[in-house]
């Protein structure tokens, strides 16, 4: 609890530090203008994500969710799970994407450096674990119709050469699961 205080309160200090040396702690970016209403939508939960991001940032983050929630509607809106809907986008228009707005993939560059430690090992165990049907690892290593395709291939490499280098071991968990997570 007292590592979470001393978080908080160093996010605060850089708050106010970014607002004095920028005047504001975001700089406005222009949208087109579009009658769309998950677009609406989707663009006014990144408002109020903003708007909470000084004050609030878990709240801002539960927008940013809401607001991605909207966006991969506009994409697959027959399919219901998000995390079918990641999956697929993820197969097939991330990259592009991506690749088509430079400005874009820095933001997501640096939203990935800063992706905090426990999420990161959350996730890595969830993954490792090789409990009843893990779906966590099935999720990520299978394409969105449950079979193996060349890029879910690759991510199944990844995450099993990740796992034998590391391995998974609470009684070291700082060698094993720390380290892994880090990646």
């Amino acid at each position: 609890m007292l590592n979470h205080l001393r978080l908080r309160k160093k996010y605060y200090s850089l708050v106010e530090k970014i607002k004095n040396e920028h005047g504001t702690i975001f700089i406005p970016y222009p949208l087109k203008y579009n009658i769309d209403v998950s677009y609406n939508k989707t663009i006014s939960y990144m408002i109020e994500a903003l708007d909470q991001l000084e004050k609030y940032p878990n709240f801002s983050y539960e927008f940013l969710f809401k607001a991605y929630d909207c966006f991969m509607n506009l994409f697959y809106s027959n399919i219901p799970q998000i995390t079918d809907k990641n999956k697929k986008f993820c197969d097939n228009e991330w990259k592009d994407i991506l690749n088509a707005n430079i400005d874009l993939r820095r933001s997501f560059e640096n939203l990935f450096s800063s992706i905090p430690v426990k999420a990161c090992q959350y996730l890595y165990i969830r993954l490792s674990e090789k409990t009843a049907e893990n779906k966590a690892y099935k999720r990520v290593t299978l394409d969105i119709s449950g079979r193996e395709t060349i890029e879910s291939k690759k991510r199944k490499g990844l995450v099993d050469d990740i796992e034998k280098k590391y391995g998974i071991d609470y009684s070291r968990y700082s060698d094993t699961i720390r380290k892994a997570s880090l990646l």
